[in-house]
């Protein structure tokens, strides 16, 4: 019975660790200025910089299901023009699994971009965030292989609520 109870407990372990399921939601993260790499659950860092910084802010909005009470304003992402992606938040994600970023344009007239980077700073995808009168959206992307991956602005600010990564 020992052995049943212990291979099962080890491949449920195995099975966990397969994919790099997690999230990060704004409403978890202490309100403030991040100035340097800021560890959370699941794998998540968020990075700001001491002289531009991440802001996490109160704010109270409703969509999908959820309520949230604040968000992570992120300015440009990348500060020199070519330069690695700066301003980010990284995470950890496996072949397949699901990117879903909630967040929306901080502009009441111009639509931003939320860019996604492998770990080498490529952009491997570009997710819309729109104002649309306030509106938040969901913006999915799949993950093409496993690896560490970030989310930033293209240019000018965007606000995001929560980053998730599931199956």
């Amino acid at each position: 019975m020992k052995k049943i109870i212990a291979a099962l407990a080890a491949s449920l372990l195995f099975g966990a660790s397969v994919f790099a399921e997690g999230y990060l939601s704004a409403n978890d993260v202490p309100v403030g200025e991040i100035k340097a790499d800021a560890p959370q659950e699941d794998g998540f860092v968020i990075h700001g910089k001491e002289k531009k910084t991440i802001k996490v802010q109160k704010n109270s909005t409703k969509f999908a299901g959820e309520k949230f009470t604040q968000r992570l304003s992120l300015g440009g992402s990348r500060i020199e023009e070519g330069g690695a992606p700066e301003l980010v938040i990284s995470f950890p994600a496996q072949k397949g699994e699901t990117l879903s970023v909630y967040g929306k344009s901080s502009s009441k007239k111009d639509d931003r971009v939320a860019e996604v980077y492998d770990a080498s700073g490529n952009v491997v995808a570009s997710l819309p965030m729109v104002y649309d009168g306030g509106k938040t959206e969901i913006q999915t992307f799949k993950i093409p292989a496993d690896g560490t991956y970030s989310v930033g602005s293209k240019n000018g600010t965007i606000y995001i609520y929560k980053i998730e990564v599931s199956k």
